[in-house]
């Protein structure tokens, strides 16, 4: 049941980002916004988080894990609730602001909650387990978010992720209030923090540099895919092509899912040679040769799974590990940033063929970093946090 809880708080935590991508400027130009205004109102978000994810990695375990988690679902879900009652581009400005901070505390206090569980010698197959159904909702808000607003409207979608979310934060509550010792903050200083990060040394750089190379990567084609098909033929109009686009990432993030829990087990049993650099390999291979034959790009997702499991590993096998894993969310929010726009200029300069290839080289940059770092070739290891 407490598994089951957990999940439900993880994958609750990821449906705003799988949903609202593409919405939110769309609902701001609705509110009376500009083309170039609602860009930035969209954009509030990230910018909000990016520092406000620093300031977590100070806060998670001072507060507890698990209220960390309750308390961001709870501020994720007012806040796009709060998204349909705008009535002013500032106003909801506003709430993106809030979000952005809100937000900023999920994914450290989930990652470092699922390595709380973890039983000895078996923290890749948590990993697995616990970071599939992430994947299994960013695909399907990527192959179904533009139909459920269609369906839906603006407000009814907002009222349907913030009722969704709601049900994650109270099962997240339910596992803080079952759990008083392990959801029960400690005094941690700024300076215990900054050592722990300092001591993970060449593990948790490896694992920024991972996490970093495997988003700048996904940037470029959250950035440039859409307009690359358009410009290439492939698609007759914009629309349809955001729909391809989304369509080929959507697909991608599903095989990410069903190739976590398997990679896991292998972490576990086989070591980063198998589980992560060989499937990272594979799929940045697949990716480069989709210009050729798209129906390669799904085997995208076993980049994407072998990096995120690489980065997060190592993540948790520091001694700090949840303000490890608020400085992998930084590091997250900074290979897009830098991915999207280089995305939209490869798009506006070169044929898919070059921005596949560029992607393609990112993800398999991103598994080699993980890869070589030689904490990840002595297994089995206990899970030590």
């Amino acid at each position: 049941m407490r598994r089951l809880l957990l999940v439900a708080a993880g994958a609750a935590g990821i449906l705003d980002t799988a949903f609202l991508i593409g919405v939110i400027a769309p609902y701001a130009v609705s509110l009376g916004a500009d083309e170039r205004l609602a860009g930035l109102i969209a954009g509030l978000y990230g910018m909000a988080s990016l520092p406000a994810s620093v300031a977590a990695a100070f806060i998670v375990d001072r507060l507890g894990r698990l209220r960390s988690l309750a308390l961001g679902l709870w501020v994720d879900s007012l806040s796009v609730l709060a998204y349909g009652f705008a009535d002013s581009v500032s106003e909801l400005a506003v709430y993106r602001v809030v979000h952005g901070v809100g937000g900023s505390l999920v994914y450290p206090a989930y990652l470092a909650s699922v390595g709380d569980q973890a039983a000895p010698g078996r923290l890749g197959g948590s990993l697995g387990a616990y970071l599939a159904p992430v994947g299994a909702v960013i695909g399907v808000g990527a192959l179904a978010g533009a139909a459920l607003l269609r369906l839906l409207g603006f407000q009814g979608l907002f009222t349907a992720l913030s009722a969704a979310i709601a049900a994650g934060a109270a099962a997240a509550t339910l596992l803080a209030a079952g759990s008083p010792a392990a959801a029960r903050g400690r005094r941690v200083g700024a300076r215990e923090v900054l050592e722990g990060i300092r001591a993970g040394g060449r593990a948790l750089a490896a694992a920024l540099a991972s996490i970093t190379l495997l988003y700048l990567g996904f940037g470029l084609l959250v950035g440039g895919l859409g307009p690359a098909l358009l410009a290439a033929g492939h698609a007759a109009s914009e629309e349809e092509a955001a729909a391809a686009a989304n369509t080929l990432i959507g697909l991608s993030s599903l095989a990410a899912a069903a190739a976590l829990p398997p990679l896991g087990r292998l972490l576990d049993s086989r070591g980063a040679p198998t589980a992560v650099l060989a499937p990272g390999l594979a799929g940045s291979a697949a990716l480069a040769a989709s210009a050729l034959e798209p129906t390669l790009f799904p085997g995208y997702g076993l980049a994407v799974a072998s990096g995120l499991l690489g980065s997060s590993y190592l993540v948790l096998r520091t001694p700090a590990p949840a303000a490890a894993a608020a400085a992998q969310q930084v590091f997250n929010i900074l290979g897009v940033a830098i991915g999207a726009p280089l995305g939209g200029l490869a798009a506006s300069v070169s044929p898919p063929t070059l921005l596949l290839a560029a992607a393609a080289a990112s993800a398999a940059a991103a598994a080699t970093a993980s890869w070589g770092h030689t904490a990840l070739h002595k297994q089995p290891l206990p899970a030590e946090n």
